[in-house]
């Protein structure tokens, strides 16, 4: 990504979406009773903090390994006020260094399309390593024939540069080749944007920078004919919840 303030305005435009927050937050709130305690939250990517700040009500320990350096910090200043105790990694999940905290929680919502597919065993048993007893763990990931998935990458890239993400099914099996017991349910996410641009933006942000916006533009033609509605412009994800 260009850098932390455009990435920002990206997620802003893409996260304008009061709906499509509440249903995820929700589903998560629902798990939170099967919790043996609830003292520590760690998020995985939390950019902004969109679910991280609403869940950390419900613990006094929150954790978080974000990337991005501006959302890092804008982030752990808006949980001190809120009083919580903050670990914060300011890095990719494979290399954090989160100490031998367990936590009750630990979500990774759109996260782990970053995890090379080499790496991905290694970063679900880190996570597993980081639960504590009786605590969930709530990943949240588009499905591979999802039109945000390798559809929407074949759409705009040539065969050979299209890009080999990790995916919900990817997750599954390797957590059953770990011999780790899952649950997943599956839902529509619907992205909608009345403008072009917006949309534009948004399929930047979703192509996690393979192509930029002036390509997108350009191919301006496909997105008319794959999104356009009589409202406008939407995308709909097919996302899975696996719960471990």
């Amino acid at each position: 990504m260009e850098n932390d303030t455009l990435y920002k305005e990206r997620l802003n435009i893409l996260m304008n979406n009061h709906e499509v927050v509440e249903t995820i937050l929700s589903r998560v709130r629902n798990i939170l009773p099967q919790l043996s305690q609830k003292t520590a939250f760690l998020d995985i990517g939390p950019g902004q903090g969109d679910y991280t700040i609403p869940l950390s009500e419900y613990f006094h320990h929150v954790g978080i390994v974000e990337t991005n350096q501006l959302f890092c910090s804008e982030l752990v200043n808006k949980l001190f006020q809120l009083g919580k105790v903050v670990t914060a990694y300011n890095g990719i999940w494979q290399e954090a260094e989160i100490g031998e905290q367990k936590y009750d929680l630990i979500l990774s919502n759109h996260m782990l399309y970053y995890i090379e597919k080499p790496d991905l065993a290694a970063s679900l048993q880190k996570m597993l390593r980081s639960l504590a007893p009786g605590g969930k763990i709530v990943i949240v990931l588009a499905i591979k024939e999802s039109q945000t998935g390798q559809p929407l990458f074949r759409q705009f890239l040539s065969t050979e540069d299209v890009v080999q993400c990790t995916y919900a099914e990817d997750v599954v099996e390797c957590f059953n080749t770990l011999g780790i017991a899952c649950e997943s349910m599956t839902m529509d996410i619907v992205t909608k944007k009345e403008t072009l641009d917006e949309f534009i933006q948004c399929i930047a942000l979703m192509m996690q920078g393979y192509i930029d916006v002036k390509e997108l533009r350009d191919k301006s033609h496909l997105i008319n004919q794959a999104y356009k509605t009589e409202q406008g412009y939407q995308i709909i994800e097919t996302t899975q919840f696996i719960i471990v």
